[in-house]
């Protein structure tokens, strides 16, 4: 299937991630890593409504949700996407910053496909991405 291309020029073996992040540094960090990545394509956000939005459009393999968003959280923005149609069966894999047991437990009550904190190892996450994105394809 490599090398086959749709009509926007994509590899059609490349699989789209939706980015939902606030912090500007964050998302440059997270750019840079997925440009070296050759079956994954970024697309980032900076708030959930917006990820909402965009997934239900373009609905992507994975979403990267942060947590700890202004306005609607991480959280309550996956519990929307598992509700949704459209992007129920999209998997979520939530990024923090805190591993407070507060937030994990709230985590807990919505179906995450995992759960990272910040900081983690690039070659775990990137693992557990293509984990994530393997389980799903079955």
């Amino acid at each position: 299937m490599s090398g086959v291309h749709d009509h926007d020029g994509r590899d059609t073996a490349e699989k789209l991630v939706l980015y939902v992040e606030d912090n500007a540094i964050n998302l440059e960090f997270m750019q840079m890593f997925f440009d070296e990545l050759d079956d994954l394509r970024l697309i980032a956000v900076t708030s959930a409504e917006a990820g909402i939005d965009l997934a239900q459009r373009l609905r992507p393999d994975l979403v990267l949700m942060d947590i700890d968003l202004p306005g609607l959280d991480g959280i309550e923005a996956t519990r929307q996407l598992k509700q949704l149609p459209q992007t129920a069966g999209v998997p979520v894999i939530a990024i923090s910053a805190s591993a407070m047991v507060r937030d994990i437990d709230r985590a807990s009550e919505v179906a995450f496909d995992a759960y990272v904190t910040k900081p983690f190892s690039l070659d775990e996450f990137t693992a557990l991405m293509y984990s994530v994105l393997d389980r799903s394809a079955d």
